[in-house]
């Protein structure tokens, strides 16, 4: 079995490949909006102590606030001119009112891995596969009252945006925000230089819209056409989500670098009870891959449909479950659909798992809902004999989870 399924992997990857380079040769000749640069070098990222004012501790560093995050705790200062990053972060941690003090970074889709696993092939305008029914079977994704699941629920989709106007996900979307440009929505569109990463937020979204179609999902955009944004703007998503009803953020991106300031808004949704799901990244190892690594997010590996882990995806003991990753066809921007691979897309399957659970049961908290995805997950150890430990509980069980069976 494991012989067949890498197979199935080589030539998956092949067509990726094929499509990338399609990407490429097309984009030359995009039309593509003013592009928006992902610029991090000259600013650093600031968590303050409750009630400090981050004007006051901009003044007393002779610098100014370039950005705040809703709630007031986490700011972005301008780089003096006659210094550096590094530098001005060594001196803004030792402020009074400052919890910690980093240089922003990059932050985005993209992880070491072959860049082919994140751009969409088979892209076009039908459907085609986007109900799945080996992928339905595979998480017991199917429920009798399909569209109630999920109801009374919010999922934000921190990511590069949702095509705001597709057709399948009319009556799921609920108003979002663009942290890239506030004065602009949360449309997904190609404005980066390569685009290679359009229509990757639309994707999650649609695969939530599937598998919890009662819920309401909150696009919130923070990464650019190239699926690239910056740890602020993905902390200003966060903080966002809180403070506008989410009870669930699905995050479908990440960095190998630690950043204090993306755990510590992390750490404010889970006070908010508020369910994080990460993607636990490409890079094929047991490399950290942050936010998924961070406490109190729910990192989530890729398998391919005989629940073999896929080749790309990273493992390790902050995995918590499986779901499906490889070839999944979704919605994709400018009204079409595609197939694309990852854990990118893997992590939406459970974020559409922890609605449905809250949709039957809202006062659990954050905690109880990530024990049951887990202890409702169906082992796969057999599969993966080489993995035992590293792929958390194995794979989701949507049914057992929203029903609270074991």
């Amino acid at each position: 079995m494991p012989s067949t399924s890498y197979a199935v992997s080589r030539v998956q990857i092949a067509a990726h490949l094929m499509a990338f380079l399609a990407v490429l040769a097309l984009s030359i000749f995009w039309a593509a909006p003013a592009n928006a640069q992902v610029d991090a070098a000259d600013t650093i990222v600031v968590a303050l102590q409750p009630g400090t004012n981050p004007a006051t501790v901009a003044a007393e560093l002779n610098t100014t606030v370039t950005d705040v995050a809703e709630g007031g705790t986490i700011c972005t200062l301008a780089v003096p001119t006659d210094t550096t990053a590094a530098a001005f972060t060594a001196v803004a941690g030792g402020s009074a009112g400052v919890i910690s003090a980093e240089a922003d970074a990059v932050i985005g889709t993209k992880t070491t891995y072959s860049a082919q696993i994140h751009v969409a092939f088979d892209a076009g305008g039908q459907p085609g596969a986007y109900f799945d029914p080996v992928v339905i079977s595979q998480v017991d994704g199917y429920s009798s009252d399909n569209n109630g699941v999920g109801l009374g629920t919010i999922v934000a989709v921190i990511d590069t945006g949702v095509d705001l106007e597709h057709p399948a996900l009319q009556g799921h979307l609920t108003q979002g925000a663009n942290m890239l440009n506030p004065l602009a929505s949360p449309e997904d569109i190609p404005d980066g230089l390569v685009n290679d990463g359009v229509g990757h937020g639309t994707m999650v979204a649609g695969i939530v819209a599937e598998y919890a179609p009662g819920a309401q999902i909150m696009p919130i955009r923070v990464l650019n056409g190239d699926g690239m944004g910056t740890i602020m703007t993905v902390v200003k998503g966060i903080e966002y989500a809180i403070h506008h009803g989410a009870n669930v953020i699905n995050l479908s991106l990440g960095t190998n670098t630690y950043s204090d300031a993306l755990e510590d808004a992390i750490e404010d949704a889970h006070n908010a009870g508020v369910v994080v799901v990460g993607a636990a990244g490409n890079n094929g190892s047991q490399i950290a891959h942050y936010p998924a690594s961070l406490p109190n997010v729910i990192s989530v590996a890729a398998v391919d449909q005989y629940n073999v882990k896929a080749p790309w995806s990273n493992y390790g003991s902050s995995v918590c479950v499986c779901a499906p990753g490889v070839g999944i066809r979704s919605t994709y921007w400018n009204g079409g659909y595609a197939n694309w691979s990852g854990t990118s897309f893997a992590a939406p399957f459970v974020a559409a798992e922890a609605a449905d659970i809250l949709s039957n049961s809202s006062d659990m908290s954050a905690n109880d809902v990530t024990n049951r995805i887990c202890d409702t997950a169906n082992g796969i150890g057999d599969q993966n004999p080489l993995f035992e430990g590293l792929l958390g509980e194995g794979i989701i069980d949507i049914q057992n989870a929203s029903s609270g069976d074991n």
